[in-house]
């Protein structure tokens, strides 16, 4: 019998506690919590955690820094990352270790590496499911994976021939095993015999430029609003930050000392007074780079921890266009007051960038770029669904399509870009075999447990909970390691 092993944090303990629920008569589950808290959420569903993370890292942080395990650790990382990643670069992109000195950080992360190893040891763990490798803690999480021969795995929501879909995805790389595993096997009889199916997912995804879930996120806003929670956020910070310990919660610390609320009014307010954003403008000749989020994992593990600077990345990639291109520049929709006003202003002095509004759909502007640059994220599937040149620095499920460009090295950049400037994607073709292994690897379902969003889409939560078990139990039956 297999072995899952569900780390809970946050909201995602109630998916996991229900998941848990329908898997345990044909799996092994260990319930790992985060905290007491989670600990507490997982016993209300008549669940008993096997372990409190917080509780076992708090005991180890009691223990002498070893210096020979320091280098085991580092060794590990870049060989199973393929050299993406070392101790530094993996600490580094943990926002969590921002308030820790130098010595602090590499006793944490040795001490996050012993908790994990240890569970490993003493479980064959063969599914490590949680969020995609955010913070050091589920990084080395997923590298331990690779020691043991067992797969770190997440979702990802999607567009696909349902209302909701989402993908399974894996490791530190985001990629899909279904769609790896079916590019290989899907052939010309299968095209054929799908033809009509990929031509409805190609008609309705083209005809639309609604932005995703834009029914779902409101980017209306509302400033007395803003300003209420920013003051809740002051009175219950200083309640409870000296009861927080920076290293064994460094990561709540860290949010603890960030009012978001406060920071996007200010922001907000800014924008008004300094800042103008454009409208789109067909008429000239564009490329497109799409914002992701900051601080995400799509920008830090997933980008391989080296474009956490996005608005470097952005006038590096603007100053390698072909003369007289711009590059239009647009942040996430969802989440818009985030960014400093000075991110902007610095991409609005450069002269062929032009910073268009947030609610513009993307869609709409990646119809008549000459291509579209990322990270990673929904606009690169977007654009290789609208014929376009797509060039990642990232890792996504999408990368193994042969239409997508990934750049390893920002100097490699012009000469790709030249020498794509005046060839044009024409042949739908060339999309069908890509599409239909996409379509057949996507599930219909909710996964969106974060922040109270699972209270925002008209679905059956039991009906989800049902479906999403019975693809796992699919997956986790048939998964066959394939990168």
């Amino acid at each position: 019998m297999k072995t899952i092993l569900f780390f809970s944090r946050c909201q995602l303990t109630d998916l996991y506690a229900a998941l848990s629920l329908k898997l345990k008569d044909d799996f092994n589950v260990i319930h790992v919590a985060y905290s007491l808290e989670e600990s507490n959420t997982l016993n209300n569903y008549g669940i008993n955690c096997d372990y409190i993370y917080q509780d076992l890292v708090g005991t180890l942080l009691n223990e002498d820094f070893d210096e020979e395990l320091n280098r085991e650790i580092d060794c590990l990382i870049i060989k199973e990352s393929n050299g993406r990643f070392n101790v530094n670069s993996s600490i580094q992109s943990d926002r969590g270790f921002n308030f820790l000195t130098y010595e602090e950080a590499l006793l944490l992360a040795q001490s996050q590496y012993k908790v994990w190893n240890e569970i490993f040891e003493k479980h064959k763990i063969d599914f490590f499911y949680h969020e995609p490798p955010s913070l050091f803690m589920n990084h080395i999480a997923s590298i331990l994976c690779l020691r043991h021969n067992a797969s770190y795995c997440y979702d990802s929501m999607v567009k696909g021939e349902d209302n909701y879909n989402y993908l399974f995805l894996m490791q530190d790389t985001a990629f899909s095993p279904e769609i790896n595993k079916k590019m290989i096997s899907i052939n010309e009889v299968d095209i054929e015999n799908n033809k009509q199916r990929i031509q409805n997912f190609l008609f309705d995804f083209r005809e639309s430029y609604n932005i995703y879930f834009g029914d779902k996120f409101s980017i209306q806003v509302n400033y007395l609003h803003l300003f209420i929670r920013s003051v809740k956020f002051f009175i219950r910070n200083n309640l409870v930050k000296s009861k927080v310990d920076r290293l064994r919660n460094n990561i709540d610390y860290y949010l603890l000392q960030h009012n978001d609320h406060w920071n996007k009014l200010k922001n907000l307010v800014m924008y008004k007074i300094y800042l103008k954003f454009e409208d789109l403008d067909i008429n000239r000749d564009y490329y497109y780079y799409s914002m992701n989020l900051e601080p995400e994992s799509t920008v830090l593990y997933l980008g391989d921890g080296i474009y956490e600077n996005q608005i470097k990345l952005i006038m590096n990639i603007a100053s390698q266009l072909p003369s007289n291109t711009f590059l239009y520049v647009k942040d996430h929709p969802h989440f818009l007051g985030y960014r400093s006003f000075h991110d902007y202003l610095k991409l609005m002095r450069v002269p062929n960038i032009k910073v268009l509004k947030a609610e513009i759909p993307g869609k709409k502007i990646i119809k008549d770029c000459l291509g579209v640059f990322l990270i990673n994220g929904t606009a690169g599937f977007e654009a290789a669904m609208l014929n376009k040149h797509v060039y990642t620095f990232g890792n996504m499920f999408y990368n193994i399509f042969e239409r997508i460009h990934y750049i390893k090295n920002i100097k490699d950049l012009r000469e790709v870009v030249y020498k794509n400037h005046n060839v044009k994607y024409k042949d739908d073709e060339k999309l069908f075999k890509f599409i239909l292994a996409f379509l057949d690897s996507t599930n219909k379902g909710v996964t969106d447990f974060f922040q109270g969003r699972m209270l925002l889409y008209d679905i059956d939560h039991e009906e989800n909970i049902d479906n999403i078990a019975k693809d796992l139990t699919y997956l986790f039956n048939n998964h066959t390691k394939i990168n």
